[in-house]
């Protein structure tokens, strides 16, 4: 049976690249990051549009003003709720099950003294 070079190539390039991956076709993990976008890298188009969000919210703050003070109180409230939204990470209610069982003197001797007033 005859390879084309062009298969031959590929498959030596499957088998290279597999070296540092797992079966899955991950890099393991510990592997040193080779290329990419840098940490803290920011596109050219999202830097210039934040400044473009931020040039246009400081022109428009006194209509803002006039349009909010126009507002009934419940649509300042949904308002201003929306508007955190963008400034303040909503928070998740979070669920702690401590099963270890405490020792120290304090509360042995509260353990103490409820077992004998019971």
């Amino acid at each position: 049976m005859h390879i084309s070079g062009y298969s031959y190539l590929c498959s030596k390039i499957v088998l290279i690249m597999a070296a540092d991956r797992n079966t899955k076709g991950q890099f393991e993990k510990g592997r040193a990051k080779t290329g990419g976008k840098q940490k803290g890298y920011e596109s050219p188009i999202t830097k210039e549009f934040r400044e473009l969000c931020a040039d246009f919210t400081r022109e428009a703050w006194e209509d803002f003003l006039i349009a909010w003070n126009k507002c009934e109180p419940k649509d300042k409230v949904t308002s201003f709720i929306k508007i955190l939204e963008f400034n303040c990470p909503k928070l998740q209610t979070v669920t702690l099950d401590d099963k270890r069982e405490v020792h120290n003197a304090l509360t042995e001797k509260l353990k103490q003294m409820s077992e004998e007033e019971g």
